[in-house]
């Protein structure tokens, strides 16, 4: 499959700095259980870049990604599927995945898990050298839509499911053979104050000690000063948060959530055409910080006003993405603004817009050529976008079945 990929020139108006240009170079269908290359029906939710191990904070080129009942391990430089994990359960269907890096005891190397979640309302562990699930953590009672690894106890997870809690979990280390002894129980369980509310996405700042979770009605967090404390007693619950971010009598749907800096954070809320940026240590230094209805953002990005919901950011060095319901991507370069961590009233345009490509297919293609003509009529819904660490690859999954993977020119 060949592809020409159009940058789209944004109206004039106050922008944000350039971002270098990006090129297509493969379309991968690869979340058919059946592995069909002509089905569109399966949806990509999640992806993310693996975490290296000889430099810490940086990725390498290996995305996971999760769809239906497969979890695939895919190398961006190549564009060919390495690993491929399709679950024996048939009523699982993956929403979502994190990447952790564990100490292994007896040894000064550490070592890559990946969890995944989704309609089977359990959590899964795979090794990524095998691709084997090698755990099970099992509480929840609906499906799984959200999993954040906590940012400086690898081996704390968090998961959020439509069953209306917040769980989390400590998966252990593991050992030389690397199997961890682990008590699945959870240590903590969060309650959402709407039971019939999913938690979309997490965020856990480390400097201001805090869970932040976007939901279908509004965005919540807790504070958690003494982990050691709280966790003390396993299966405590925590029946009342900390802080409301937004909250309405009408459903204000936050589907996008992700940490920019230790304090700073991006939010997306359903229809309102608006990203905004704001700071988690202003907001809740509030005199009405435990009662408040809504942010205040230090910045708002310009996006455009679809009313369709779980389209995910993705995030790395400044660099700011997130889909949209008809293929395109929205790049905000917001490097300068970050270290500035001043507000502005003015709305800010994106960097740039991509551009859903014009495919068309060749004889080395695995597509079919007739599922190409209904492919760039039907709507393209971005569900998630992933950025390397040195925004050398941005992949995005769409609902049509097609991971999308983008080089820096």
């Amino acid at each position: 499959m060949t592809s020409h990929g159009n940058k789209r020139k944004i109206e004039d108006k106050e922008k944000l700095p350039p971002l270098p240009d990006y090129e297509p170079t493969a379309f991968l269908r690869c979340h058919s259980s059946e592995n069909d290359p002509n089905d569109n029906l399966s949806k990509v939710w999640r992806s993310a870049f693996e975490p290296s191990l000889q430099n810490p904070g940086e990725s390498t080129y290996i995305l996971a990604s999760c769809g239906s009942k497969i979890v695939n391990l895919i190398d961006c430089q190549t564009g060919k599927v390495m690993k491929r994990y399709n679950d024996p359960d048939i009523n699982e269907s993956f929403y979502t995945l994190a990447w952790s890096t564990l100490p292994i005891q007896g040894k000064t190397s550490k070592c890559n898990i990946l969890a995944v979640a989704g309609e089977g309302c359990r959590v899964k562990l795979l090794y990524p050298t095998q691709l084997v699930m090698y755990s099970t953590l099992t509480y929840h009672k609906k499906y799984i839509s959200c999993l954040l690894f906590h940012s400086t106890k690898p081996n704390y997870l968090f998961s959020g499911s439509r069953d209306g809690w917040i769980v989390l979990w400590d998966i252990g280390i593991p050992d030389i053979t690397l199997q961890t002894k682990n008590n699945n129980s959870p240590l903590l369980r969060f309650a959402l104050p709407d039971i019939n509310s999913d938690a979309l996405n997490l965020a856990y700042s480390s400097a201001q000690n805090i869970l932040i979770a976007a939901c279908e009605n509004g965005c919540i967090g807790w504070k958690l000063d003494d982990m050691n404390k709280q966790t003390k007693k396993r299966n405590r619950i925590i029946s009342q948060t900390d802080y409301i971010f937004v909250k309405s009598d009408v459903k204000q749907t936050i589907d996008g959530l992700i940490m920019l800096t230790d304090d700073i954070i991006a939010t997306k809320q359903v229809g309102t055409g608006l990203i905004q940026m704001w700071s988690i240590k202003e907001n809740i230094n509030s005199k009405k910080s435990k009662s408040r209805q809504t942010i205040k953002p230090l910045l708002e990005l310009e996006y455009t006003s679809t009313t369709v919901d779980y389209l995910n950011f993705g995030y790395t060095a400044g660099m700011l993405c997130v889909g949209d319901d008809v293929g395109n991507i929205y790049l905000y370069n917001l490097k300068n603004y970050l270290k500035k961590n001043k507000s502005q009233e003015s709305l800010l345009a994106p960097s740039q817009v991509i551009d859903w490509p014009e495919l068309s297919v060749d004889s080395r293609s695995d597509i079919d050529s007739d599922a190409v003509p209904e492919l760039d009529k039907q709507k393209i819904v971005v569900n998630c976008v992933s950025v390397s660490s040195n925004q050398e690859y941005i992949v995005y999954g769409t609902d049509t079945n097609l991971l999308c993977i983008w080089k820096r020119c």
